[in-house]
């Protein structure tokens, strides 16, 4: 357990990175594992929502600017837990400081290879070219 959770510390994937939420009386035990087709369509939504950060202002008010995009890491990294009760657990990682945010969306970055996805696609796409009759 104590080197599961250096690992999540460190920023470290393994096969099921494991944490703990507590919103209220209500305690969340969670994992991010490697993402599916269905949660990483979901994931690219949330955060396409971002507004992009103006390099014309100093750092601090276009950090100030953009501090509501918080929301959407946090419903990103609920959604990559698969739980069902994606509200609360939003709620309960907005409650997280920042740098424990910072860790849990380093992990939902390392679990997000769309590697396999893209190759699916690819090849379902090469495939069907195939089956298509060739146009004249």
């Amino acid at each position: 357990m104590q080197e599961q959770s250096a690992n999540i510390i460190l920023g470290l994937t393994g096969p099921g990175d494991k944490f703990t939420l507590r919103y209220g009386l209500l305690k969340f035990n969670l994992s991010i594992r490697p993402l599916n087709a269905k949660q990483l369509i979901r994931i690219s939504k949330e955060i396409s929502h971002i507004k992009d950060l103006s390099y014309d202002k100093n750092m601090f008010p276009a950090l100030m600017d953009s501090a509501d995009d918080t929301i959407y890491l946090a419903r990103a990294i609920a959604i990559a837990t698969g739980t069902r009760w994606r509200g609360l657990v939003t709620r309960a990682v907005m409650r997280l400081p920042l740098e424990d945010i910072k860790t849990l969306f380093k992990i939902l970055h390392k679990q997000c290879d769309p590697e396999p996805f893209f190759f699916t696609i690819i090849l379902a796409k090469g495939r069907l070219n195939v089956l298509k009759p060739p146009e004249q």
